[in-house]
Formats: structure tokens, C-alpha cells, sequence
């Protein structure tokens, strides 16, 4: 395994910002990883909190090693690197890394270039004065805070999160320890970062609108419980709610917490984007001050008052204190509690409190519509998962990825990486590497170079429609790697097969 990491670009990503940023930021290092990974062995440096750090980065296979950000150095590494909104290089060894990756090497030239350049310099690094030009950089291309890092979109990240954060506690646990396991609540948060130092941020919704929110909540669903989360020192205690957790929970704990909300009340605040990234259900965000089109989510009740002809975050250096045309945020304090209140209670009213998708739902949906799933995968994966939406959907094979097995752990590729499309061209070593690494990892797999030789014979004799190929949400597949691999070998990668997209809470695996 030394040797292995020898042979590999010893990289240090040092992350900026706040909560929210760094699920963005590792989400970026993920796409960076399901590339490049082969190449790359990846040290980050993020907060100065270890449980914060450990609850980020634990169990990622993406990542090598993670220190405190006071622990950085560039000694010993091949390359270093700050991600905020781009990437600032600081170091490379330029042989080694040509050496070792020319196409990773190319892309390094790419951040290069785009740091040096007069016409977006000034974007790249952690001035935060040049943020509103990034705002609208990534209007003028259609992009969003996740795929805007993504310089001429060399590694595909998509609008939606690839990174998913782990939850290292037993859920079950935790719920229970706060008593809320098998009950219905709602979380709400009504600060901001701390480094704010406020605790009236223009970002926060008022604290007397959450407190007629709750007046409201509590009239019409008593059942629902109301839980305040966040740190002690810059959230307002919000009057009415059934449990006050401010200060009261550990990281870990805070992420169950949130993760298992039926909704999740919240301005553009960490916990907006961590839920994400934990696989949770819609927020209800807030906006006012930061733009929902590159800051927000598609699938959130995200509501705007329109009050202001324009958002307003970081124009000046006290953005963060007090608005700039008045003495409250009309942005905010125009999000009226009963606006907020109709919007949760279509959401609840419309049965979306039943979440979960019985198998039975998709057993007669995949029945009606003449597809055949593998029985084996159903009873020994998919039956234990939780299915949250199904559809039928016709997607080309370039836009699909798949997990491939590696020393470090599982991680994201193109069908083009996968050692069973490498044996479809010619290459047999790379499909027996692969047995040898399930074989090590994996015992008792169920794969072998001759089942694969006999599906191969099964597929040469016609291609059996109904057996669809299974991907998620974010179009990574489930089942039928092998299928894809053979018709994209044949085909080309431009050829468009029927899919059956499955959302579910394997989302947050990998």
C-alpha cells in the first residue's frame, strides 16, 4: 500500500468559508476524486474543531487524511491547493505530477490559467469583497455554487450533491436518547455563523416571525413537535417551541436530529446545506440577502418576499451587521409568518408527511410497466432501503456513473473507468484486478470472471428490455453495470436506454 501511495500525487486542499461552504467544497473534492482518484491521494485541512472535522470527513473515501486547519504545511506535497469558490494553487511539483497524470496535469493548467487571468483573477482566493462578481459570473453561465468551481466543466459536477455526509452515530439511538424516535417534528434554527457576531444578522428571519410561526404550527398540528436547534451564543431562543436544544447537542447528534426532520426551518445557514448533504427531506429556506438561484435548492419551499429589487450580500464590508438601504432587512421581515405557514402546510397537508415509498408501491409500478428486476438484488438490497420516489427515464449512457471498488474504498467513475467495460475492449488484467479487490474486500462476492463470461453470452444473444437498468437520483447506477458497460462497449456512449430512477436513503452512501 506504500508503494501504491508513492506512485500517487500527494495533494493539501485547505477548505475556506463556513459550514455550508465546506459541504460544498468536499462535494467539488469528490468529483475531483471520482476522476482523478487514481492519481491522487488527498490531505485536507478545514476547521479547527475535531468533531466538526471528523463529522465532515470520516469514512470518505475521497479522503486520505484530514487535519486541523492550524496544522497546515506544504511540506511533502506534490501540490497545494485553497478551494473557495475556485481553486488558488500555491505549490506544484510540475515533473511529478506530468509524470504521473497528464490529464490531471491538464486540468492543473486550467486553474493556473484562471487564477493568472486579468478576466477572473480578481475572483479567485478569499477576498470577499469579489463575491457579488462571482454572483453573477455564475448567473451569466447558468451555474450554481456547486458547479461553478467546475472550470469548463472538465470533471461534469452536477447542480446537485455528490458528497454525502455520514452519520457516525446510531440513528436510532440518538432519536431515542432525545425522545424522538417514532414522533413526527420540525427543526428551526434562528441564528447565523457565529463568525457574524450578531445576533440579528440581516440573514435571519425575526425572531418574533418565528414565534408567531410556531403559534400557528401549534394551532394546527399539536402532534408536530417543534425542536430549536443551534449554538447558545448566536441564536435568540425562539418562545412556543416544544424543545429548546440550543447548546444541548453534539455534532453528531445535531446531524440526526436534522437529518430525520419532517422540515427544516432556516435562512442560508449551514444546516440549510448540511441537510442536503445528509440525505434529509426539503428546508424551509429563507432568502433575502444571498441569491436562492446560485445559493439554493430546487427541491426546498424556498421563499423570497421580492421587496428588494435585487439581493444584496457582501456589496460592503458590513454586510453581515446591518442591511444597506434600511435600518431593519425589509427582505426578511417581508417573509410574513402566514406566508411561511401556507407554504408548510400545502407541503403537509398533501401527505408528503408519509414519506417513505412501500416496496409494494414499486413492485406493482415495475409490474404494470413490464420491467423485470433481479430478484436476488431486491431481496438482499434494495428491500432493506427506504424508497422515497420512483420514475421511468430515458437517459443517455454518458450521463451515467457507477461505484467501482478501490484499495481506499468505494468511489464514483465514468462507465469508461469500469473494469468491465476495460475487459469489453481488450483489457482482461484490469476486470481480474477487480476479482482480486472483491475477493480481498468483499468476501463471499457474488461475481467471477466466468458469470460474467456467461452474462456476456446471454447479452450476445439479445438484449432483454424489460430488464431496465436501475440508477438514483444523482445517476449513479444501482443495478446493471454490467448491462450499461456491454451496450455502451457496442453501441457508443451516446446511445439512450430506459432507466428506472429510484430515490431512496442510500442517497447519502456515497
Amino acid at each position: 500500500m506504500e508503494k501504491d501511495k508513492v506512485k500517487k500525487i500527494k495533494m493539501a486542499v485547505m477548505l475556506n468559508g463556513g459550514l455550508g461552504t465546506y459541504v460544498m467544497e468536499l462535494n467539488y473534492l469528490q468529483c475531483l476524486y471520482s476522476k482523478f482518484g487514481d492519481s491522487l491521494l488527498v490531505d485536507v485541512f478545514a476547521t479547527n474543531s475535531n468533531s466538526v472535522n471528523r463529522g465532515l470527513m470520516e469514512g470518505q473515501p475521497f479522503i486520505n487524511e484530514y487535519f486541523l486547519r492550524d496544522e497546515y504545511s506544504s511540506e511533502g506535497y506534490d501540490l497545494c491547493i485553497d478551494i473557495n469558490w475556485f481553486v488558488k494553487v500555491s505549490y506544484f511539483d510540475e515533473t511529478k505530477i506530468k509524470r504521473i497524470s497528464e490529464s490531471f496535469y491538464t486540468l492543473l493548467e486550467k486553474w493556473i490559467n484562471f487564477q493568472n487571468s486579468e478576466r477572473t483573477r480578481h475572483m479567485v482566493g478569499n477576498n470577499n469583497m469579489f463575491d457579488p462578481n462571482i454572483y453573477q459570473y455564475a448567473l451569466v453561465l447558468g451555474k450554481n455554487r456547486l458547479n461553478i468551481t467546475d472550470i469548463d466543466e472538465v470533471l461534469g459536477v452536477k447542480s446537485e450533491y455528490i458528497y454525502r455526509m455520514k452519520c457516525l452515530l446510531d440513528e436510532n439511538t440518538v432519536l431515542n436518547d432525545f425522545n424522538l424516535s417514532n414522533r413526527t417534528y420540525i427543526t428551526m434554527q434562528s441564528g447565523v455563523n457565529a463568525a457574524s457576531n450578531t445576533l440579528t444578522s440581516p440573514r435571519q428571519w425575526p425572531i418574533e416571525h418565528y414565534e408567531a410561526l410556531v403559534k400557528l404550527l401549534k394551532a394546527k398540528y399539536p402532534e408536530i413537535v417543534l425542536i430549536q436547534l443551534g449554538e447558545a451564543d448566536n441564536n435568540l431562543p425562539i418562545a412556543g417551541v416544544d424543545v429548546n436544544l440550543l447548546g444541548k447537542t453534539e455534532f453528531e447528534e445535531l446531524k440526526v436530529i436534522l437529518k430525520n426532520s419532517l422540515l427544516h426551518i432556516d435562512g442560508d445557514c449551514g444546516m440549510l446545506h448540511m441537510r442536503k448533504t445528509l440525505g434529509g427531506g426539503p428546508s424551509v429556506a429563507l432568502w433575502g440577502q444571498t441569491p436562492v438561484e446560485i445559493l439554493g435548492y430546487g427541491d426546498d419551499i424556498n421563499i423570497i418576499a421580492n421587496t428588494c429589487p435585487s439581493w444584496c450580500g457582501k456589496l460592503y464590508t458590513g454586510w453581515k451587521q446591518r442591511c444597506y438601504l434600511y435600518d431593519t432587512p425589509k427582505c426578511m421581515y417581508d417573509i410574513l409568518p402566514e406566508k411561511v405557514f401556507e407554504k408548510m402546510e400545502n407541503y403537509i397537508d398533501d401527505g408528503k408527511i408519509e414519506k417513505v415509498v412501500k416496496l409494494p408501491a414499486l413492485q406493482s409500478f415495475v409490474c404494470k410497466n413490464g420491467i423485470v428486476l433481479d430478484d436476488e438484488w431486491v431481496k438482499e438490497w434494495l428491500s432493506k432501503r427506504d424508497i422515497f420516489a420512483f420514475d421511468l427515464q430515458d437517459i443517455r449512457l454518458s450521463e451515467l456513473e457507477a461505484t467501482r471498488l478501490t484499495p481506499e474504498g468505494y468511489v464514483r467513475c465514468r462507465l469508461d473507468e469500469m473494469p468491465q467495460y476495460k475487459y469489453l475492449k481488450g483489457d482482461n488484467a484490469a476486470y481480474k484486478e477487480y476479482m482480486a479487490l472483491n475477493d480481498l474486500y468483499n468476501e463471499g462476492h457474488e461475481h467471477s470472471e466466468a458469470k460474467y463470461q456467461s452474462l456476456l453470452e446471454e447479452l450476445k444473444a439479445g438484449i432483454d428490455i424489460s430488464r431496465v437498468i436501475v440508477i438514483d437520483g444523482t445517476d449513479r447506477i444501482l443495478d446493471g453495470v454490467h448491462r450499461a458497460t456491454y451496450i455502451a462497449a457496442k453501441n457508443g456512449f451516446d446511445t439512450t436506454v430506459r432507466v428506472l430512477k429510484l430515490y431512496g436513503d442510500w442517497m447519502f452512501d456515497l
